[in-house]
């Protein structure tokens, strides 16, 4: 018998009540011993529900306008489970992106972010703006002291195309109060 068939439910209850729906799919996507756990697919968790935040629905709109400019587009968040969603909506809506974060090698990092200036666009936590890229647009959905340096790195010496900063702060979250101890 495995370790975790030794788990009593109640455990293994609680251990999932602080996860969002979209962290309990993800984890039985990922793992076969839960296959057995998925619901049945009428009931089945639909990819689309990711869509459903508002910070996707903003996106909708933002991004076909600065695809038709051709400009390029860095989303940063202070959360990974919001790039593991934006990885989601991404992949749905046919977007080409690159994913840095904390767990990116730092050997892959320089590589990416040429391709960044060459090509895709790029995902990154807050945490890893410390490159000094160039950076067309910047959306972020925390403010930070990490996102205030990500955001003066954008309006770097050199820059030619003008900067964009679009901030996504989701009401009665912990967006709005980071946001309001920084005022």
């Amino acid at each position: 018998e495995k370790f975790y068939e030794k788990k009593k439910w109640e455990d293994v209850a609680e251990d999932l009540s602080y996860q969002s729906d979209f962290q309990i799919h993800q984890i039985c996507e990922k793992y076969r011993s839960t296959k057995k756990f998925l619901l049945s697919e009428d009931l089945a968790l639909d990819e689309d529900l990711a869509l459903e935040s508002g910070k996707c629905r903003i996106l909708d709109k933002l991004l076909p306008k600065i695809i038709e400019k051709g400009d390029k587009l860095l989303i940063f968040s202070q959360f990974t489970s919001m790039l593991d969603i934006l990885e989601v909506y991404m992949r749905i809506r046919g977007y080409a992106y690159k994913r840095l974060d904390g767990s990116t090698p730092v050997m892959e990092r320089q590589e990416m972010i040429n391709e960044f200036n060459n090509d895709d666009d790029l995902f990154a936590e807050d945490r890893c703006h410390r490159m000094g890229q160039k950076k067309e647009v910047f959306v972020t959905k925390l403010i930070s002291k990490d996102t205030v340096e990500a955001e003066d790195r954008c309006h770097r010496m050199g820059q030619k195309k003008e900067v964009f900063v679009t901030k996504l702060i989701s009401k009665d979250t912990v967006e709005m109060e980071s946001k309001d101890k920084l005022k």
